[in-house]
């Protein structure tokens, strides 16, 4: 085992090469024709023996076999002095080769050797590297682009076949076999025909809904009124940033607010009571006379000028009226720009649609190990290093390359919002009645503040300056803690706690962020410490101690008496420890938040917020200094999930409902190998499901939805009737790289969120102690649910996504579903008022399906794709079989 798996360097030369051509050009030679690619060959343990994946250590002892494909196009590679550095989101447990070592330096950064017996690879030749990784690869998205050669002392170059976001290119398809994890997974994967057959099941489509998200109550006559002229405000009480978002807002619908058509728009509280008395809710009149809007607050307000302008019918209105309200009051989305950084114009655009879909909670992870996003004033290491990402193994002048982002800074692994970005930001949202949360990770997934500050520390250290070296450093460099997170990275992942440097950065942090705030106009509300994951993954439940006698055989075998927890032997936590402070090392992520708390609410920040597991060491939100501590939950409903979001909200924490299994957006959209995203957690979050999630009542998801593994599973309401404060849904961006993908990832699933954040559904069950779901129990009206979902999708293709198309935003096109049977082709698709095409000679000429003929083809297959307005989905194949 791991015995190529050395620590290293290495780089690459091609045989057309002549002695005195210099390594940079040898660099360039290769980088332009070599080809690299993977294969999966296996989601099994070589043999089907899984002892090989418990003796490599493999968490849960899951491995799985693929090959790197080296090419050579042009020119063979017969040197042995060349380097390829490259990325995998898998642990690498072992290289099966004698011509090429491996060894891993943090995350997912590797690099790629010749040994000595490397022969070379000739021209038009393939070296095949085969490689055992840790866990499965189903999807195409598990591998990553962004290879790249070095040559002796060369500059870094690309390999340009592996700079592209065309994974097609660089992945081989996984044959359907290897499909499924494991052989008793029951997860279906999606095809042509599957998609036919559910849409078929859909029924018929009915006509958009005339408000979205669906009102608490809307009465409509069958009269309307022409407005022809377009409004004119009689009084309207919104703020100047409001008012000249609402005036852009109605400017790209083409309604005119300098017209006749009266509307009187104000804050009345007194119109509102009981449920209906809160931020948000509004009030709608629409009579011959004019308009009447009276909201509980400016939101309220803002949210019923839209809905109105989102009634204008061909310069008409209906008469009638609105009462509405949402459900949660935390309506959010995280957006993840630390792995991967996502523009300031994409924010905007995001803040855009969440105003439409009335959602009002925007969290930014500015911060993670991948990356620093966040100019601070006096701390200029933060961006300079912190938010680039570079060839430089020292982590001088940057962070080192991860999750695809190769050798150079010019693309998504680098980039950072400037103070005035971010003051834009605030102000651009505010006006469209969203709030900012800044979400600041620690204390783990901080490395890169981690190494930043160390870089900040070296060179004032070398200026002569020790006290201002040691200002702001975040380690104990007495620490000797062997760990290994989540994302593999080492103990520099952490921000050391104990040490009284990380007090005066976090305070540094909270008065520069806050002062962002005021100087914005912006009230200040929630820091989000997040403080999930400060663990070492090999002392969790999927290993077990080589020296063990009574291993068993679903856990990979390691030396634990070599594995630590974060902080266990840093000497500065040592005191704490010894002083009675706190019990245990594993409780320093929680004390860490209580202090945050502190000093948060001394920056002015009244609300503290965590994702759960970085506080399982508190009694409640009691132990907190904030006015309102809000906990991000999310463990999976199954299993257990479903009961244990009750036993937080019952420790008096505002929760905010983030489940995996249901509102993660980095998950795929379907069950489909050419689909992005991580699959943890359950192997799609799809449209449907996102729009069927019960937020309230937890255990009622059973009905409706399947496992991790596609497998039914039972939940009992088994706990105390608890009120959420809300949901969220979640994009991280480990591998979102872009934003055309992180739109891609986010629309339309965004408006199912948006609906079940401000609508409760009729088929939502109240949460009853002592019932049990489980899948088609008959307990959940699911024909109601079809109804509801086939009126959004509606919704979605005659209003909202030819909206969101106007602005420019990329979205997913819903694939087409299709048969060909006995000659005749069937099309449709799932969200109507789209086109669709297909083709017959492979792609060389495309034809426009109606649905109204009968189409047949002479074919057994045909490509096929939907198309709206120049845009195009994925191409899909459709054939008899």
């Amino acid at each position: 085992m791991f015995k190529r798996l050395i620590a290293t360097t290495m780089v690459l030369v091609g045989s057309g090469c002549q002695p005195d051509v210099s390594e940079q050009a040898q660099a360039e030679l290769m980088a332009n024709s070599l080809q690299m690619q993977y294969e999966l060959i296996s989601n099994q343990a070589p043999n089907g023996d899984n002892s090989v994946c418990l003796e490599l250590g493999a968490e849960w002892a899951t491995c799985n076999q693929f090959d790197i494909l080296l090419t050579a196009n042009d020119n063979g590679v017969i040197s042995s002095n060349w380097t390829i550095y490259f990325h995998s989101v898998r642990r690498l447990l072992d290289i099966k080769s004698d011509q090429v070592t491996v060894v891993h330096h943090t995350g997912d950064f590797y690099e790629m050797r010749p040994t000595a017996d490397f022969s070379g690879i000739q021209a038009g030749e393939t070296l095949r590297i085969p490689i055992i990784g840790e866990f499965f690869e189903v999807g195409k998205s598990d591998f990553l682009p962004g290879a790249f050669v070095v040559v002796g002392e060369s500059e870094p170059r690309q390999i340009v076949a592996m700079d592209t976001e065309d994974l097609n290119a660089i992945v081989l398809d996984i044959p359907e076999t290897e499909l499924q994890r494991t052989s008793d997974e029951a997860s279906v994967n999606e095809t042509s025909a599957l998609r036919y057959e559910q849409n078929i099941a859909l029924g018929d489509v009915p006509a958009a809904a005339a408000i979205f998200p669906t009102p608490v109550s809307a009465t409509f006559s069958d009269e309307n009124i022409a407005v022809p002229a377009g409004f004119q405000f009689s009084q309207v009480e919104l703020s100047a940033g409001a008012f000249d978002a609402l005036t852009i807002s109605a400017d790209r619908q083409g309604i005119e607010l300098n017209g006749e058509f009266p509307i009187i728009a104000v804050i009345r509280e007194s119109d509102f009571a009981d449920e209906a008395a809160v931020s948000g809710a509004y009030r709608l009149s629409i009579t011959p006379d004019g308009v009447g809007v009276s909201g509980f607050d400016e939101r309220g307000v803002y949210y019923g000028l839209n809905t109105l302008f989102g009634l204008m019918n061909d310069q008409h209105l209906p008469l009638g009226d609105v009462l509405d309200y949402p459900r949660f009051d935390y309506r959010g989305v995280m957006i993840d720009v630390a792995r991967n950084f996502h523009s300031k114009e994409f924010i905007l655009r995001l803040i855009d649609e969440m105003s439409f879909a009335k959602l009002n909670k925007l969290s930014l992870h500015l911060t993670d190990d991948e990356g620093w996003r966040l100019e601070i004033p006096g701390l200029p290491e933060l961006t300079e290093v912190g938010a680039e990402r570079c060839f430089d193994l020292t982590e001088q002048d940057c962070l080192l390359p991860q999750l695809g982002s190769g050798a150079s800074t010019d693309n998504f692994g680098s980039g950072y919002y400037s103070r005035q970005d971010f003051i834009d930001i605030l102000r651009y949202a505010q006006a469209r009645q969203v709030d900012v949360i800044p979400e600041i990770d620690m204390p783990a997934h901080a490395r890169a503040a981690v190494v930043a500050m160390e870089a900040r520390y070296n060179r004032l250290l070398a200026e002569g300056d020790t006290m201002g070296a040691n200002e702001y450093r975040l380690i104990d460099p007495a620490d000797t803690s062997n760990v290994t997170t989540v994302q593999y990275y080492n103990r520099l992942s952490f921000i050391n706690p104990c040490v009284a440097s990380s007090t005066r950065f976090t305070e540094k942090l909270l008065f520069e962020v806050a002062s962002m705030y005021r100087d914005a106009g912006v009230r200040l509300g929630h820091w989000h410490f997040a403080g999930d994951e400060a663990k070492n993954i090999k002392r969790g439940a999927g290993f077990q101690d080589i020296a063990s006698n009574e291993l068993v055989d679903f856990k990979g075998a390691i030396d634990l008496s070599n594995e630590d927890y974060p902080f266990e032997k840093s000497p500065a936590c040592q005191i704490l420890i010894d002083d009675g402070v706190i019990s245990s090392a594993a409780e320093l992520p929680t004390y860490w938040a209580e202090k945050v708390s502190e000093m948060s609410v001394a920056a002015g920040f009244p609300v503290f917020q965590a994702w759960e597991d970085g506080l399982k060491y508190a009694d409640g939100a009691q132990d907190f200094a904030s006015e309102q501590v809000y906990v991000n939950f999310w463990e999976m409903l199954a299993p257990g999930g479903s009961s244990t979001a009750y036993d937080w909200a019952a420790k008096g924490y505002d929760l905010v409902i983030s489940v995996p299994d249901y509102l993660y957006f980095d998950f795929p959209q379907a069950i489909d190998q050419q689909e992005a995203g991580y699959y943890w957690a359950t192997r799609a979050n799809t449209l449907q499901k996102v729009f069927g999630f019960a937020p309230e009542n937890l255990p009622q998801n059973a009905s409706n939805s399947v496992n991790s593994h596609g497998h039914g599973f039972s939940a009992e309401s088994d706990r105390s009737v608890q009120d959420f404060a809300g949901m969220s849904v979640q994009l991280w961006s480990e591998l979102v790289r872009t934003d055309i993908q992180a739109e891609y990832m986010m629309y339309p699933r965004l408006y199912a969120a948006g609906e079940r954040a401000w609508h409760r559904a009729s088929w939502e069950l109240d949460y009853t102690p002592g019932t049990t779901f489980s899948l088609n129990d008959g307990l959940v009206d699911q024909q109601a649910i079809q109804k509801d979902y086939t009126l959004f999708l509606a919704t979605l293709g005659e209003r909202i996504l030819p909206r969101l198309h106007q602005s420019g935003a990329n979205y997913r096109l819903p694939l087409p579903g299709g048969v060909i049977s006995e000659g005749e082709l069937k099309m449709n698709t799932e969200i109507p008022h789209f086109g669709l095409e297909y083709s017959v000679d492979g792609g060389v000429k495309w034809e426009r399906y109606n649905a109204s003929e009968t189409v047949v083809v002479d074919v057994d297959s045909v490509l096929a794709r939907t198309v709206a307005d120049g845009r195009y989905s994925r191409v899909v194949i459709i054939s008899s079989k």
